[in-house]
């Protein structure tokens, strides 16, 4: 490092300033490309964790999913609706998010096509100019359309611990 330039501060990930995202923060971060890793407990009550593609609605706040007909976990939330999700950037200045709510089945499979404009939007969300393509070559496989409304929500941007985590009150 140069005489004269600002040394990291320490215990710090990145310079980033810490704590919750801010409304215009989160509106950012829920549009991005990211995965939510959308957690089920399971019939034996064990946790059951997927990573999916979501759309984020900023009206009401809610998360969309298009998931397949076979996906093993629809019957956990057909079973008990309440889940978790965890949505983070994965490198540095970090943000994430945690929310805890309730899965609605929107709209079962071959009940009606309602997941094709979301599985559209998604698609090219997460891939591109590919995304078109992608629904239109995969659109003869029923979807489940799923709404997380969220209940509580946590969230966090910057390296660092948290005064919870160091406060010795």
């Amino acid at each position: 490092m140069n005489k004269g330039e600002a040394q990291p501060q320490a215990g710090a990930t990145s310079d980033a300033s810490r704590g919750p995202l801010s409304t215009a923060e989160q509106t950012v971060f829920f549009r991005r490309p990211l995965l939510a890793r959308l957690a089920t407990v399971g019939p034996d009550g064990a946790p059951y964790i997927v990573p999916l593609w979501y759309e984020w609605v900023e009206d009401d706040g809610s998360f969309w999913f298009v998931i397949r007909k076979k996906a093993r976990f629809i019957s956990h939330i057909l079973r008990e609706p309440r889940v978790c999700l965890s949505i983070a950037s994965d490198a540095p200045p970090y943000a994430r998010a945690t929310i805890m709510g309730h899965a609605e089945i929107v709209a079962r499979p071959g009940e009606s096509d309602s997941w094709r404009a979301v599985g559209e939007r998604m698609a090219r969300n997460y891939i591109g100019e590919r995304g078109p393509g992608y629904i239109e070559g995969t659109a003869r496989f029923p979807r489940w359309l799923v709404r997380v409304v969220p209940a509580a929500m946590t969230t966090w941007r910057g390296g660092g611990w948290a005064r919870y985590y160091t406060d010795d009150k």
